[in-house]
This record gives C-alpha cells, sequence and structure tokens, in this order.
C-alpha cells in the first residue's frame, strides 16, 4: 500500500511540473508584450551528455533565443532549439552453459569476455563451482537521441560597460523528441570458437525513450558588443527518466 501511494504522488508531481511548464509556454506571448526590448541570437554549439547509466557523449546544438527585456536588468529568455543527447555503454552480457551431469542449458548475466578458448572476468566469481561455460553474448549500445526543445528562463543582465554584458538565465523548458538512432552491436561467441558480431539500428523512441522532455534550465552568456559566448546546463526532471540526463551546452551566437 505505502509503495502504490509513494508511485501516485510522483506521477502527481510530475503532471503538475508539466502543467506549469506548458502554461508558462501558453501564457508567455502576453508577458512578453510588455517588453521594452527584443533580443534574437541565433547560435551553434556543442552539448555533452551526460547520466546514470551510459558514457557521456557529444553533441550538436543549434537554434535561436530569443529575450524578452522588461528593463536593463530583467527580461524573459525563450527560444527554439534542436539538442541532440548523446550516449554509449555496455548491455547486459550474458553467460550460457550447463551444470556438470546436466543437459540444461543455463543462463547468467555477468562481464566476462571470451579469450580464444578460454573466458575471463571480475564477476567469474559469480557463475556456480560446478559450471561450465558454452558460450555467451555481449551487447554495446550506442545512441543519439534528437529533440527540439523551448525554454523559458527569467534573466539577469549585468551592463559592465557599453560592449560587456553578462546575462544569467534560471527556469525550465519542455521538449519532444523528434528523431535519434540506437545502434547496438550484438557479440556471440563459444567457447572454442570464433567470436561473430551484428548489428541492430533503430530509432530509440521506439526502444522505450520518452519522447516527451521537461526540467529544469540555466545559461550564463557573455556578450561583447553582438558576439555572445553561451555555457548552459539542463537537467532533466521526468519522473520515467531512469537514465537522469544532464546535458552541457557551450556554444557562440550572434545578436540582432
Amino acid at each position: 500500500m505505502r509503495l502504490k501511494k509513494l508511485g501516485s504522488e510522483s506521477m502527481k508531481v510530475e503532471f503538475n511540473l508539466k502543467r506549469i511548464l506548458l502554461g508558462s509556454v501558453i501564457i508567455l506571448p502576453m508577458i512578453c508584450a510588455k517588453a521594452q526590448y527584443v533580443e534574437v541570437t541565433p547560435q551553434v554549439g556543442v552539448t555533452v551528455n551526460k547520466n546514470t547509466m551510459f558514457a557521456a557523449g557529444a553533441g550538436l546544438k543549434a537554434g535561436a533565443d530569443v529575450i524578452f527585456g522588461f528593463n536593463k536588468h530583467l527580461g524573459i529568455q525563450t527560444g527554439l532549439f534542436y539538442t541532440q543527447r548523446r550516449s554509449s555503454g555496455a548491455g547486459t552480457d550474458v553467460i550460457r552453459g550447463h551444470r556438470e551431469g546436466s543437459t540444461e542449458t543455463e543462463y547468467y548475466f555477468c562481464t566476462v569476455e571470451p579469450n580464444g578458448t578460454d573466458y575471463s572476468g571480475s564477476n567469474i566469481n559469480r557463475l556456480p563451482a560446478d559450471f561450465i561455460v558454452e558460450g555467451g553474448s555481449m551487447r554495446h549500445i550506442e545512441k543519439r537521441n534528437d529533440f527540439l526543445q523551448i525554454p523559458v528562463r527569467l534573466q539577469y543582465s549585468l551592463k559592465v560597460c557599453d560592449k560587456l554584458k553578462f546575462d544569467f538565465g534560471a527556469g525550465g523548458y519542455v521538449g519532444y523528441g523528434i528523431s535519434g538512432k540506437r545502434k547496438e552491436y550484438i557479440t556471440d561467441w563459444t567457447v572454442g570458437g570464433m567470436p561473430s558480431t551484428n548489428d541492430v539500428t533503430g530509432n530509440p523512441f521506439k526502444y522505450g525513450d520518452d519522447r516527451f522532455d521537461y526540467g529544469a534550465s540555466f545559461l550564463f552568456r557573455v556578450q561583447s558588443n553582438k558576439l555572445s559566448i553561451i555555457a548552459g546546463a539542463d537537467i532533466r526532471l521526468h519522473e520515467r527518466n531512469a537514465n537522469k540526463d544532464r546535458t552541457y551546452y557551450l556554444g557562440a551566437g550572434y545578436s540582432f
């Protein structure tokens, strides 16, 4: 009962976060109609995506942000961006074999590497003492998830002089997965035999990755004349996302 209650509360928090973020996007035009000035900055840069299950990968981010300034310090940042999240890592390794005196095939999940006619690995002690290894399979996954994102941030600007300005932004974003690529390399091996590798390619959103995306978003910009160097971070808050994505960004832009 307690687990069911916690799950229900988690879904309620997620629904409220979605409602707040989507509501912010909807009422944004009404808020920005009161802006004293508008600044558009097309930009392009590199992302580094980190999560708890895969190794970090570098991708591309391109788009434009729009600043609606209410005075010389405060404003609203928004825009539209194409963002790549790349990652890679090992999947589940499977060992196949049987017990002494038995013909029934058994499978174990552990990390071992085939070595000619032998096998080795740090987790080999997980196998039963009378287990005879016949072979197994290893997996390596590389994937790229492509999103369209709309950030909504509160901005604070600090003008140092006529040619130098610092911008700080904090808020959230919503996104939707539009495409991507997931490539899985599967190596099958048998004791005494040669390994063979096959690859399976597909769309990551058809393998269970969620298309809908939202989270917290932060930005720091140094602007000199019309040129900008921009650093940012998106922290995914999706409750069903076990990977805990953190996407960092470094780019350059030109303001109009």
